[in-house]
């Protein structure tokens, strides 16, 4: 498993890790209040299957799924979740036989998306990027 994050003005890209360490970096991971620009995202090595999170407070996060097809980026997914949710969904992404795993490894993404809402009851929404641009190079300006 690798990771790559954004905390405290380091950037880290494609290291890898343990579940201990991942959970460790989960609990220590900042705020969106300190920095809005937080991320934290986990990979499978010679796989698309991709879950990434930004901590907004100390108990909510933002889920962020890139969807891929033959290897190139075509949208994302997100949703808010509770602290909890993080820890278990990260948890069980650790384990490459877990349902919700093999959904993002073969990719099945709609399968995914149920399991998401079967389990934890969140329900995921496609993400504007034109959008979240716009907002991003508009906060920019002077």
């Amino acid at each position: 498993m690798q990771y790559y994050r954004y905390s405290r003005g380091i950037q880290i890209d494609h290291e890898t890790l343990t579940i201990k360490e991942a959970l460790e970096l989960i609990r220590t991971q900042e705020t969106a209040l300190s920095n809005k620009e937080n991320y934290l995202g986990f990979t499978y090595e010679n796989n698309d299957a991709t879950i990434q999170f930004v901590r907004k407070t100390m108990t909510e996060w933002i889920i962020d799924i890139p969807f891929y097809e033959k290897g190139e980026f075509t949208k994302a997914v997100d949703a808010e979740i509770p602290h909890s949710l993080v820890i278990d969904i990260v948890t069980r992404f650790f384990d490459p036989k877990d349902p919700l795993t093999k959904s993002l490894m073969d990719p099945n993404y709609s399968l995914f998306e149920q399991i998401l809402l079967k389990d934890y009851g969140v329900k995921l929404s496609e993400v504007d990027l034109k959008k979240e641009l716009d907002d991003m190079l508009r906060s920019d300006m002077p």
